[in-house]
Formats: structure tokens, C-alpha cells, sequence
């Protein structure tokens, strides 16, 4: 597991990964400028237009209709598209454009975009730009300008933007587009007179990095891609790495410091000297929460004890490990690639500020590991049907409910925090028992109220049940949710 956490890649590295070595330099740059331009017609129809302006009189100048879906950074991300396409690929080409979110989308978003499989918004444009650049030998320079400021050649390319969005015609859906270019054989790399690192990386910058937009739920939360060393010094007794800790937490005051109130809170965590005194103790919590969380001595009155040994002897008869028999091998088939992204892009939508276990790993440390490197931990785990020993020990906590009195332990709800990393693992494990129970027709009606796709109708179809025997359902729409 150290070594998976050892391959969480800085930013510069991400790219690096991302776009492959530039392979050879010119010092006879290109510049090219490239503008979006979008409207809604009075029927309600929406257009988009893009342009390209490589310079006065050049033959290479035009205006473009943006395919389906249309939207303004569509059409500035379909400009650079087009740029990309048809610019000497062994030549710097450097692009001029006052789109900030293009500039951030390809230049510091693109390495996480690509772990989660593009699934985000311009996820299918964003995939082709980032495939012809990696095919490019030369690097793409991204300058930002001000728009309408002045800037002969930005006004030149926004004219060209308004007449591809004036274009008749039906609007197409997009397809993915080829460089007019082929494989070609250029110098090698020519280090004169360029200074620092960042000219050895394919795409790059001055515009400095940006968060990338997140659901309004994580909005709190800041992003950055650092790497985490994993020295073997400076450790503790137990083996926790400390310096490793030390990170993790300056990280967290840089990665909070954007937004005020999250730093304080952060900082507050990490060094308020001032005492809080629990209002129960540790052995209060345990003699309240081990008959909660652990099968009592003896049966309740309610169950049924004849039905409990049969369950128990159908459990005992199972063989260690038990044969996958599906034809689909839900159970068997090694992980691929797209889980992992799938669940990626599930922890980044609804998980990001979830608790760090007992090895202190959060999910944005997971997200920043390399897919092939996860999918290579986990199918180790379940091959070998073991686990990192952080990832069996949970660490619990007591949640006190609301409007008890806090002097109780029995007012406290038991919490578990558990590693980050398991999570993600039982994240995937669940999807295949979802995938084999979905489509061999296993769960039954009773369940479509946790089922994704089936909540609304479910919901209807009790009402409706109800309204018929004269019963009185109270129904509402909450967050595009039926709520009953």
C-alpha cells in the first residue's frame, strides 16, 4: 500500500503522465488565436460558433458551426480543437485565448478529468484535444488574453466565433475529429535558450492553477495535486509515519487556504489548545455501544430460532472460497480500468469530505493515485483475500443525537471511521453484487426505493396504490426527488 501511496504524481508529473515527453522543439513558435461564441435565437433554438485566427490574410483563418451540445466554453474548447488539428505538430504552438476555463481544463483539470474517464462536463471534447496534443512532438503554450480589450487578433478571432454562430444549416452532433497531420518525422529536442522545467512539459501556462469546479456539496472543500513523500524515518512506535502526517496536515492548511472560514477550521483542528471536556467517557461509550454492534447471547423473543439455526447451517455449508457460477463471472472477473474510474468520479460527486480511517488516507490522496495503480492494489486483495491491516480496524466515535441530553451514552450514535482505501474497494464490490441482483431480477419491488432509476415510480406507484383504497399519501417534490 506504501508504494500505491508513493504514486500520487504532482501536477507537473500528472501532465508529464498525461501528454507524454515533448519530443522536439522549434524555436519558430506558431500563434494562433481562438475565440467561442454562443446565443440563444428568439425561437429558443441555441447556437455556437467558433474561430480561428492564425493572422491577417491567412489562408488558415475560419469560422466554424459548433456541433451539438452547444454551450460557450463548448465553443472555445471546439476552437482550440480545430486549432490543434490542422497546426504543425513539430512546431511550439502557442495559443492565444480568453477562455480561462479552456486554459484550466487542459492545463491543470485534464490529469483528474482522465482518471474519473472524462466524465465531466466536455468530457468528449476535452478527450480529443488531449489525444492529438499527446501525438504532437512540440508543446502547446496556453496565454490567456483579455477579451474586448483592445487586442486586434482576439477581436478578430471573437468576429469569426460570431459568424460561425450565424451559420444556417442543421446542427450536428459531435464526433471526434483527426488531425489533418499524420505521423511525422521531426529534429530531436533542442534545449537552447529555453529556461526552466516547464518548458520540457507538453502543455503549460503562466495562468496560475485554479480549483476545479465541484459539486455545490463539496464546494468547502479546496483540491490540489501534491506529492506525498513515504519516507521510512521519523516514524512511531506503532509505525505511523509522522512526517507523512506533517504533510497531510500542511497540505490541508494550503489546500483550505482559498477560502477563510475553512482554514480557520482547519488550523483550529490542527492546534486549539483549548480543552473540551467529553461529557461521557470511552467505557460509558462501550458498554453503550457493544450490544448494538455486536449479536446478542441469547435470541429475541421475536425471532425465530428454528429459521435462525437453518440460516446458520446454509452459512456453515458454504465452501472457502466459494465458484463463481455466473455466465457474466460477476463475482470472478478481474477489475477493469472503467471501475475504477467510475468510482472515482462517485467519490468526487458525493464522498470527497467523508472521515479518514486509522491510516489517515483521504480520498483526495486516492483520487490523485495513478487508476493502474489502484486497480493493481485491489485485485491483489481480492486474489489474495487479504487487506493492509489499517484497513481492518475501525475507528469508532459517538455522534450525539439531537435535543438528548449528552450526559447519556446510550444519546450517542456509534460511528465508524474506516480507511478511505477500503471504501473504495467495498464501493466496487458493491457495484458487482448491484450489477448481478439488477439484471438476474433479485431484488425484489419492496427495494426500489434504493434503487438508482426506479425511486420516482416506486414512489408513485404507492400513491397511486394508496389513492385507490381511499388511503391519503403525503407526496412531495424535494431537490427533483419524489419524497413521500
Amino acid at each position: 500500500m506504501n508504494d500505491v501511496l508513493a504514486s500520487t504524481q504532482s501536477l507537473p508529473g500528472a501532465i508529464a503522465t498525461l501528454y507524454g515527453p515533448v519530443e522536439c522543439t522549434d524555436r519558430r513558435a506558431v500563434h494562433v488565436y481562438t475565440d467561442g461564441s454562443y446565443f440563444k435565437l428568439p425561437d429558443g433554438s441555441e447556437r455556437a460558433g467558433a474561430g480561428i485566427y492564425w493572422g491577417y490574410g491567412s489562408p488558415k483563418n475560419c469560422a466554424l458551426m459548433v456541433p451539438t451540445p452547444v454551450s460557450n466554453n463548448r465553443a472555445e474548447l471546439y476552437a482550440i480543437l480545430r486549432a490543434i488539428t490542422v497546426a504543425d505538430p513539430c512546431r511550439t504552438l502557442r495559443i492565444h485565448t480568453d477562455s480561462t476555463y479552456a486554459i484550466h481544463s487542459i492545463c491543470h483539470w485534464a490529469p483528474r478529468n482522465s482518471a474519473l474517464g472524462w466524465r465531466k462536463a466536455n468530457g468528449d471534447l476535452l478527450r480529443n484535444i488531449v489525444d492529438l496534443i499527446k501525438r504532437r512532438t512540440a508543446a502547446v503554450v496556453f496565454i490567456w488574453v483579455k477579451g474586448h480589450s483592445g487586442n486586434a487578433s482576439n477581436e478578430a478571432a471573437d468576429e469569426l466565433a460570431g459568424w460561425g454562430a450565424s451559420m444556417q444549416g442543421p446542427l450536428l452532433p459531435f464526433v471526434p475529429v483527426v488531425a489533418e497531420w499524420g505521423a511525422s518525422s521531426c529534429p530531436g529536442i533542442n534545449t537552447e535558450g529555453q529556461q526552466g522545467e516547464t518548458m520540457y512539459l507538453k502543455v503549460h501556462t503562466a495562468l496560475p492553477e485554479q480549483n476545479a469546479p465541484r459539486p455545490e456539496a463539496q464546494a468547502g472543500t479546496a483540491s490540489s495535486l501534491v506529492a506525498v513523500h513515504s519516507d521510512d524515518d521519523d516514524r512511531s512506535p506503532e509505525g505511523f509515519n509522522l512526517r507523512q502526517l506533517r504533510e497531510r496536515h500542511i497540505r490541508d492548511l494550503l489546500e483550505n487556504g482559498r477560502a477563510d472560514a475553512s482554514f480557520w477550521k482547519t488550523y483550529r483542528g490542527l492546534v486549539d489548545p483549548r480543552p473540551r471536556n467529553p461529557r461521557v467517557t470511552a467505557a460509558q461509550l462501550q458498554v453503550a455501544f457493544e450490544p448494538r454492534m455486536n449479536p446478542p447471547l441469547t435470541l429475541p423473543e421475536h425471532w425465530d430460532p428454528t429459521r435462525h439455526r437453518i440460516n446458520r447451517m446454509l452459512l456453515d455449508s458454504l465452501p472457502q472460497p466459494t465458484v463463481d457460477s455466473t455466465e457474466q463471472q460477476y463475482f470472478a472477473r478481474p477489475w477493469a480500468v472503467s471501475e475504477i474510474e467510475d468510482a472515482k468520479a462517485h467519490i468526487l460527486e458525493h464522498s470527497l469530505g467523508s472521515a479518514k480511517g486509522l491510516d489517515r488516507v483521504a480520498y483526495e490522496e486516492v483520487l490523485r493515485v495513478p487508476n493502474e495503480e489502484l486497480l493493481r492494489l485491489f485485485q491483489t486483495c481480492v486474489d489474495t483475500c487479504d487487506a493492509p491491516t489499517s484497513w481492518l480496524v475501525a475507528s469508532l466515535t459517538g455522534i450525539g443525537k439531537r435535543g438528548k441530553d449528552l450526559g447519556e451514552a446510550d444519546n450517542y450514535r456509534a460511528v465508524g471511521l474506516e480507511s478511505c482505501m477500503l471504501k473504495m474497494l467495498t464501493l466496487l464490490i458493491e457495484r458487482r453484487v448491484r450489477q448481478w441482483a439488477e439484471q438476474n431480477g433479485h431484488l425484489p419491488m419492496s427495494q426500489n426505493g434504493f434503487r438508482t432509476g426506479v425511486r420516482n415510480p416506486a414512489c408513485r406507484r404507492v400513491g397511486a396504490g394508496e389513492r385507490s383504497v381511499g388511503e391519503v399519501g403525503n407526496t412531495r417534490e424535494v431537490d427533483g426527488r419524489t419524497r413521500r
